[in-house]
């Protein structure tokens, strides 16, 4: 898929710390680590979310990761992003998509990670200002987003960057009758 115009590589400053970052479009050799990284991250939260087997949300998530992108890093209306430091390190990665509902288009955030050495430096909230700007270069007037439940910390940053609910999923066990 050609790239939209590439982001601007200038640093995004966290207006609660001093980190900044900037964003670079993937490389296809960036492409296949993450997108295993992904998919095994994407099997864990459902795993920790519905208690299934992992062996069970593995199979799942691989098959809507494949699904989702089945083109790869050319899939249409997808695109990748290196979170970079202000050393020049990567330290996170990005993956958006545009989406049209009732007219009306966007970006939907399906993946956002901060190393886990590297959070609570302020990078991830860096690096979704650093994306509002590259979405909004994009032409596209709003982000959207879905979080676990369990992500308390994200929901938080989210929240904090002016995101609001749009809607609730829930769920209750029942035990069976026999």
């Amino acid at each position: 898929m050609p790239q939209t115009k590439p982001p601007k590589e200038s640093a995004t400053p966290d207006t609660h710390s001093t980190a900044q970052v900037s964003l670079a479009p993937f490389a296809e050799a960036d492409f296949q680590s993450w997108f295993d990284h992904c998919t095994e991250e994407y099997a864990k939260d459902k795993q920790k979310t519905f208690g299934c087997t992992l062996e069970a949300a593995r199979t799942f998530a691989q098959s809507s990761m494949q699904c989702a992108l089945a083109d790869g890093l050319q899939t249409k209306d997808n695109h990748f992003f290196k979170v970079i430091d202000e050393k020049g390190d990567r330290i996170g990665a990005i993956w958006i998509a545009a989406q049209t509902q009732f007219n009306q288009k966007s970006a939907f955030i399906y993946d956002i990670e901060i190393e886990e050495n590297e959070r609570g430096k302020g990078y991830g909230r860096a690096a979704m200002l650093a994306l509002e700007a590259e979405v909004a270069q994009m032409g596209f007037p709003s982000i959207g987003l879905h979080v676990f439940a369990f992500n308390e910390r994200a929901f938080a940053l989210y929240q904090s960057l002016g995101f609001e609910v749009t809607d609730y999923t829930m769920r209750k066990k029942i035990q069976p009758q026999n």
